[in-house]
């Protein structure tokens, strides 16, 4: 193989791999979408404790 079929390889190789990565990042940008059961389960939750359970569970340890 001469140099200038080896130039047109990599060349070739080089625009495959780059159209590859481009396809892929357009597919991860315009499919990515959470269903309304995920947003559900994502959602933060609140960090409110009832005193009054907590020291009924206290009281059970000992």
């Amino acid at each position: 193989m001469n140099s200038k079929e080896l130039l047109i390889s990599v060349i070739i190789i080089f625009l495959s791999i780059t159209a590859w990565i481009a396809f892929d990042i357009y597919h991860a940008s315009s499919s990515t979408s959470l269903t309304p059961v995920q947003l559900e389960q994502t959602k933060p939750l609140t960090p409110t404790f009832d005193g009054a359970i907590i020291e009924k569970i206290k009281s059970r340890e000992r």
